[in-house]
């Protein structure tokens, strides 16, 4: 078992922090597009899928919450569009037709999200195994 307390400090500050600022990042992308007219600019993009349209309907679109997890669920979308078009939720189209800026932010929030905590689980399970 790899015993991570004979570690030099700065390396394992190092390897708990990388982790927790790749969230951030992700995170930080999601609020700035939750936050500003981004947000009306993404709607406005994928107005013919009807998958942000229900989500605006469970979730609303007056607090920064409920406008981050639509964020998010259609980031998984910028991810695999096969897979929303496939569930019916994301219009191909409206893919091939967003902004060039929205498209690659989401793709970088998602995987800054993804990236960090997956790192975070490791690290945990590292230090405390």
């Amino acid at each position: 078992m790899i015993d991570p307390g004979s570690w030099p400090t700065m390396i394992r500050l190092t390897l708990l922090l990388i982790p927790a600022f790749m969230v951030l990042i992700g995170m930080a992308i999601v609020w700035l597009v939750a936050g500003t007219r981004m947000f009306f600019v993404m709607c406005e993009a994928f107005k013919n899928s009807p998958g942000i349209d229900e989500d605006r309907k469970l979730w609303g679109a007056l607090t920064l919450k409920s406008r981050s997890l639509i964020v998010c669920g259609i980031s998984v979308g910028m991810i695999w569009p096969a897979l929303g078009v496939r569930q019916g939720w994301l219009s191909m189209a409206d893919y091939m037709a967003a902004p060039v800026f929205l498209k690659r932010g989401l793709q970088l929030s998602f995987w800054c999200n993804t990236a960090g905590t997956v790192l975070l689980v490791v690290t945990y399970y590292l230090f405390v195994s």
